[in-house]
């Protein structure tokens, strides 16, 4: 257990706040709980006649030899079986109908292919924007359910940040904010602009991120006016695309450097210029937190 001196818990809060950033962003260090994988092929969902009937590839359906149809249908990327009622046929597909299914919607490919409950990886039957932007939602909704394994899951273990980060530091910092923080929200302002060339994709997303901090809600990313202009980076592996590094982020309006200056309390290295910087701005760090978040003066 990581040993904080007498500073990091007077701004022990301020600290977590890069925490909650980085849940979109570090696979699970040596020391941490890992997650199995299943790579998958998918499909998307096509759009059937009425609004409660999709289309989807006849391999798509299981339960062949006379057991009952269903499809594996994909939640934040794990393994859900839907039993399915088929309607009829639609080109080089099978109409469906059954609980939660959408136009859009992830189907594992063939439906047999995973357990059910089991933790996927897609890595064909779509393009790869909509494999990439399936991880990007997946991570955002682990953090906003506070799981620390499956927010671990989608980032590549070369994952390394302009300040210096990497996966046991931020690992460290991310469980500690899921031990501070409560009711974490994303808020994005607009629909996420992905692009992908090769083994590299981006995805820019203008965000907010709500939380609740003893008992009162704020702003972490963003505010009511403002938002945070995101960059998400992900690189193509053997086992899908996970994220490699995040540029953007400006927790509680401050700059990113932000994110340097706290984290040597978790064993970051700063020369004894940005020492010297971190201890002139906790008291800006601290303030800023008691404001937005209406804490009464101490």
């Amino acid at each position: 257990m990581l040993q904080f001196s007498k500073t990091f818990k007077k701004i022990a809060p301020l600290v977590v706040v890069g925490g909650l950033v980085f849940g979109l962003m570090f696979w699970l260090s040596r020391s941490g709980e890992r997650v199995s994988e299943t790579a998958v092929k998918v499909a998307e969902l096509g759009r059937g006649a009425s609004p409660q009937v999709v289309v989807a590839p006849q391999e798509a359906v299981g339960g062949k030899g006379g057991a009952a149809p269903f499809v594996t249908r994909l939640v934040n990327l794990r393994s859900v079986r839907v039993p399915v009622k088929v309607e009829g046929e639609m080109g080089q597909g099978l109409t469906v109908a059954g609980e939660g299914l959408a136009p859009g919607g992830l189907v594992v490919v063939p439906a047999e292919a995973i357990a059910a409950g089991a933790a996927a990886a897609p890595v064909a039957g779509v393009s790869e924007e909509r494999l990439a932007f399936a991880v990007f939602e997946a991570g955002v909704h682990a953090v906003e359910t506070e799981s620390l394994p499956e927010s671990v899951r989608f980032i590549s273990p070369g994952y390394r940040d302009a300040w210096g980060y990497n996966i046991a530091l931020l690992r460290a910092v991310l469980k500690r904010a899921f031990h501070e923080f409560e009711g974490i929200k994303f808020e994005l302002a607009a629909p996420p602009v992905v692009r992908v060339q090769g083994k590299e994709a981006i995805i820019d997303c203008a965000v907010r991120l709500l939380a609740t901090y003893h008992g009162r809600r704020s702003y972490l990313l963003g505010d009511a006016k403002d938002v945070d202009h995101v960059r998400v980076s992900l690189t193509r592996a053997a086992y899908g695309w996970k994220v490699s590094r995040l540029d953007g982020l400006r927790p509680l309006g401050f700059e990113e450097r932000f994110f340097r200056l706290l984290g040597r309390e978790v064993g970051l290295p700063l020369s004894d210029t940005e020492r010297l910087d971190r201890d002139q701005t906790c008291a800006r760090c601290k303030e800023r937190m008691r404001q937005r978040f209406s804490l009464p003066a101490r």
